[in-house]
């Protein structure tokens, strides 16, 4: 079983509709183990990842909006 790390889950790259084989835009195929269990850090070049790191989902801040 492959526990995704918070980095894959919180990139803008990430494939969230392939849970069977984990890929992303770096990696279509599958992204490597390395990655995947946590023992590299995406946001450094990995080899094949073709330029393309770890970029955090940007989150919206909510505001109140006045009546």
């Amino acid at each position: 079983m492959t526990i995704l790390p918070p980095q894959c889950i919180a990139c803008i790259h990430y494939n969230s509709d392939d849970v069977v084989k984990f890929s992303c835009k770096a990696f279509p195929n599958r992204i490597p183990d390395e990655i995947l269990e946590g023992e590299h850090d995406h946001s450094k070049p990995f080899k094949g990842d073709g330029g393309i790191r770890f970029e955090p989902i940007k989150v919206l801040k909510q505001t109140k909006v006045s009546k």
